[in-house]
């Protein structure tokens, strides 16, 4: 039923406070009168379908370009011109682990002994049959831990990291908060500053990893070379972000070079806890 309130009331239509301006004080809905026109329905309609909120693009330009400069904005209360930390973290780590259910996860699989050992990488399939490029031993040996080929392997493990890898990252996100409160706890004794740093940083290197898939699905060497420069993109973008939140204190470097080995040593340590036992599991299975 329609409300019995006049299209020009002076009172806000949704929560019944007096209006002050285009927009209402209290519940921020706009003063529009109740007389829907095709003007307003087809405004309204391409509003909500094409337009995003401008601070998206202004905050992921920053995020970016500008290392520490979103958490310096939200340490010292200037909060509403960006979108929340957490949102950008959301924002980049689906967009990465989206990208990356199309275009798989690589990762060189080796022995020291390449005449008999196993040594192929795993990515993901488009189908499931063995390619060209599979080598013999690498098919025994994939065979050997129970799997039908190498195409079943590397589905195992793409299967296990997508599932896995979002819930650890965002477990490892206290971790290197943790690491950082460490290093830096005198500057700033508060936990939850260094947790918001964690998070930007974070949101920063799925960024660039979502961009390094995007072009992998575009051109494969492009992808490739574009995920070797993101390497050194996280490196530096950590190193300025660390400079510009906690400044050139004394014994910077060794504090950023101490978080840095400790949390990748942690995140390669999470990776072997998923995939070794995906590897190893049929093996093990079948010596029982």
């Amino acid at each position: 039923m329609i409300s019995p309130v006049h299209s020009d009331s002076p009172f806000c239509h949704n929560c019944g406070v007096r209006l002050t301006g285009p927009f209402c004080a209290a519940c921020g809905q706009k003063a529009l009168p109740l007389s829907v026109t095709l003007h307003d329905f087809f405004h309204e309609f391409t509003h909500e379908m094409l337009h995003v909120d401008g601070r998206i693009w202004q905050t992921i330009q920053r995020l970016i370009v500008s290392p520490g400069f979103l958490t310096r904005e939200y340490l010292q209360g200037r909060r509403a011109r960006w979108i929340s930390p957490i949102r950008l973290y959301l924002i980049f780590s689906v967009a990465f682990f989206a990208l990356s259910a199309l275009t798989g996860f690589r990762y060189g699989v080796s022995s020291a002994d390449h005449q008999s050992g196993l040594s192929f990488s795993i990515r993901k399939m488009p189908q499931a049959g063995t390619s060209a490029s599979d080598s013999k031993e690498a098919e025994a040996k994939a065979k050997e831990l129970g799997f039908e080929n190498i195409a079943d392997l590397r589905e195992s493990v793409n299967h296990a990291v997508l599932v896995w890898v979002p819930r650890v990252m965002f477990v490892l996100l206290p971790l290197f908060a943790g690491l950082v409160a460490l290093a830096y706890g005198r500057i700033d004794p508060n936990y939850l500053h260094h947790l918001i740093f964690a998070v930007h940083v974070h949101a920063a290197w799925f960024a660039a990893a979502a961009i390094a898939k995007a072009a992998e699905l575009l051109s494969r060497p492009v992808g490739d070379a574009l995920r070797q420069l993101v390497v050194v993109f996280a490196v530096v973008y950590a190193v300025l972000a660390f400079r510009r939140v906690y400044g050139a204190i004394r014994l910077s470097f060794a504090r950023i070079a101490f978080v840095m080995l400790i949390y990748v040593a942690a995140v390669v340590l999470a990776f072997v806890a998923i995939v070794v036992p995906v590897v190893l599991g049929h093996a093990i299975t079948r010596l029982l």
